[in-house]
């Protein structure tokens, strides 16, 4: 999703439905890649009238993929390199640049290798 983050609009996630005193309650959460070159995580809750016919969705799988990008109008320079945080009063999402977990898994893994050989060295007879 690296590569992908900066042309497509893809988010995956869960909803959930219940109901508090007549009224329905919907509640997400995503992690989003909206097709700025950053990924997004958080969510947000929606209030409506309860349809009494149909039952509650508790845990319901929710996703998009490769759709046109929803870029974000960038409103200052840590918007520019790909941090966000958008707060409303429905919803609330972070965002860091895509490369980031890139950078942190590699450097993870290099590590770890580079430990290993070291370890099997000293075990070695």
């Amino acid at each position: 999703m690296w590569l992908t983050g900066y042309f497509y609009y893809t988010s995956v996630g869960i909803d959930t439905e219940r109901e508090n005193y007549g009224e329905k309650v919907s509640t997400y959460y995503r992690v989003r890649w909206p097709g700025n070159g950053s990924i997004w995580v958080g969510g947000g809750r929606a209030y409506g009238e309860m349809d009494w016919d149909k039952p509650l969705q508790r845990i319901d799988p929710a996703g998009t993929f490769f759709q046109t990008a929803h870029r974000p109008e960038s409103k200052n320079l840590l918007n520019k390199v790909g941090f966000w945080r958008v707060r409303t009063d429905t919803q609330s999402w972070i965002g860091f640049p895509a490369w980031l977990p890139f950078i942190f898994f590699a450097s993870w893994a290099f590590w770890e290798v580079r430990h290993f050989r070291n370890r099997a060295r000293v075990t070695s007879p």
